[in-house]
């Protein structure tokens, strides 16, 4: 860019700013549209509607570098599949993980909201290599619960998850969650994820792989 302030910087850079600047001027309004006509699958034509959501800031600094050390280390086999990813990661920004109609998982601190299938969908994955402790043998969940719903606390998933301590706020017992944990840590960290390529530039792998930095 050669433009007053904005001089040196490159374009991705100063888009932002730029955009803020204008604003601030109200010399520009925001303003949103499909790149091409959108049709449902009921039929009808699809706008831009401007709405109230929850955002995850996927472009958060220290989470954009793990990101990228984490593809560094990854095998795509195709460098037209690593220049797509390393594209879409540096445009990545916010990502709206909320829907407020549907079916799906209740945001706990704003209950008019739920997860958006997309989101939703890195949680019931983790869940599933534990489901059949939980239900007897049954994934569906039509067998009655080993565990009571009260004794599965933030602190338990924590320690389940994302290598919290052990879990004081709950009177499950040792046994059941060192094998919940060797469960979820033997299934979950594949290390293959075999795909279309379409969906690199979409943002759906990208953000799969961001939600899952710790199992890279």
């Amino acid at each position: 860019m050669k433009v007053r302030e904005f001089t040196e910087l490159k374009v991705q850079e100063a888009k932002s700013l730029i955009r803020s600047k204008l604003l601030e001027l109200s010399q520009a309004i925001v303003y949103s549209e499909p790149e091409k006509k959108v049709m449902s699958r009921s039929g009808d034509e699809c706008v831009v509607a401007l709405t109230d959501q929850w955002y995850i800031t996927y472009g958060e600094p220290e989470w954009k570098k793990s990101a990228e050390e984490c593809l560094v280390d990854m095998n795509l086999y195709s460098d037209e599949a690593r220049h797509g990813f390393e594209h879409t990661l540096s445009c990545l920004n916010q990502w709206a993980y909320s829907r407020s109609f549907g079916l799906g998982t209740r945001i706990s601190w704003d209950e008019d909201f739920l997860v958006e299938s997309l989101s939703d969908s890195t949680l019931y994955m983790a869940y599933y290599t534990i489901a059949h402790l939980l239900q007897r043998g049954d994934m569906y969940g039509t067998n009655k619960f080993l565990v009571k719903l009260e004794q599965l606390t933030d602190e338990v998933w924590n320690f389940l998850f994302v290598g919290g301590p052990s879990p004081k706020s709950s009177d499950l017992s040792s046994f059941h969650l060192i094998e919940m944990k060797r469960q979820f840590e033997y299934w979950y960290p594949f290390d293959l994820r075999v795909s279309g390529k379409d969906l690199i530039s979409s943002d759906h792998l990208p953000l799969g792989g961001r939600i899952s930095l710790p199992t890279c």
